[in-house]
Protein backbone atom coordinates (compact mmCIF):
# COMPACT_ATOMS: atom_id res chain seq x y z
CA UNK A 1 0.00 0.00 0.00
CA UNK A 2 1.21 3.55 -0.88
CA UNK A 3 -0.14 6.76 -0.30
CA UNK A 4 -1.53 8.77 -2.79
CA UNK A 5 1.81 11.40 -3.71
CA UNK A 6 3.91 8.18 -4.07
CA UNK A 7 0.83 6.70 -6.15
CA UNK A 8 1.23 9.43 -8.50
CA UNK A 9 5.23 10.03 -8.10
CA UNK A 10 5.11 6.61 -9.73
CA UNK A 11 2.95 7.40 -12.10
CA UNK A 12 5.01 10.12 -13.75
CA UNK A 13 8.31 8.03 -13.01
CA UNK A 14 6.38 5.38 -15.31
CA UNK A 15 5.76 7.78 -18.18
CA UNK A 16 9.50 9.73 -18.22
CA UNK A 17 9.85 11.86 -21.00
CA UNK A 18 6.97 10.65 -22.99
CA UNK A 19 5.10 13.64 -23.49
CA UNK A 20 1.74 11.58 -24.19
CA UNK A 21 2.19 9.30 -21.21
CA UNK A 22 3.01 12.44 -18.93
CA UNK A 23 -0.19 14.22 -20.10
CA UNK A 24 -2.42 11.07 -19.06
CA UNK A 25 -1.09 11.31 -15.67
CA UNK A 26 -1.78 14.84 -15.39
CA UNK A 27 -5.54 14.13 -16.80
CA UNK A 28 -6.01 11.04 -14.14
CA UNK A 29 -4.67 13.16 -11.79
CA UNK A 30 -7.28 16.12 -11.69
CA UNK A 31 -9.83 13.82 -12.40
CA UNK A 32 -9.46 12.03 -8.92
CA UNK A 33 -8.73 15.33 -7.34
CA UNK A 34 -12.00 16.38 -8.55
CA UNK A 35 -13.99 13.24 -7.60
CA UNK A 36 -16.82 13.74 -5.20
CA UNK A 37 -15.63 11.88 -1.87
CA UNK A 38 -17.76 8.60 -1.83
CA UNK A 39 -16.11 8.05 -5.68
CA UNK A 40 -12.29 9.54 -4.75
CA UNK A 41 -12.81 6.77 -1.50
CA UNK A 42 -13.56 3.93 -3.53
CA UNK A 43 -10.83 4.52 -6.45
CA UNK A 44 -8.33 4.57 -3.80
CA UNK A 45 -9.62 1.24 -2.08
CA UNK A 46 -9.23 -0.07 -5.88
CA UNK A 47 -6.04 1.32 -6.32
CA UNK A 48 -4.62 0.39 -3.10
CA UNK A 49 -3.95 4.23 -1.82
CA UNK A 50 -3.32 4.66 2.03
CA UNK A 51 -5.45 7.80 3.05
CA UNK A 52 -4.39 7.67 6.66
CA UNK A 53 -0.72 8.01 5.82
CA UNK A 54 0.78 10.94 7.47
CA UNK A 55 3.47 12.84 6.78
CA UNK A 56 6.24 12.20 9.96
CA UNK A 57 7.58 16.10 10.06
CA UNK A 58 4.02 17.91 10.02
CA UNK A 59 1.97 14.94 11.34
CA UNK A 60 -0.71 16.15 8.72
CA UNK A 61 -2.34 13.66 6.57
CA UNK A 62 -0.64 12.99 3.11
CA UNK A 63 -3.69 13.06 0.90
CA UNK A 64 -4.61 16.32 2.74
CA UNK A 65 -1.17 17.82 1.75
CA UNK A 66 -1.67 16.29 -2.14
CA UNK A 67 -4.84 18.43 -2.26
CA UNK A 68 -3.45 21.33 -0.97
CA UNK A 69 -0.56 20.67 -3.60
CA UNK A 70 -3.61 19.95 -6.24
CA UNK A 71 -5.14 23.63 -5.43
CA UNK A 72 -2.35 26.09 -4.99
CA UNK A 73 -0.51 28.36 -7.79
Amino acid sequence: MMNIREYFEELYKQAGMNEDKFDKVLELEQEVYEMDDESFERWAIENDIDLTARDEHMQELIVTLWGWDMCGD
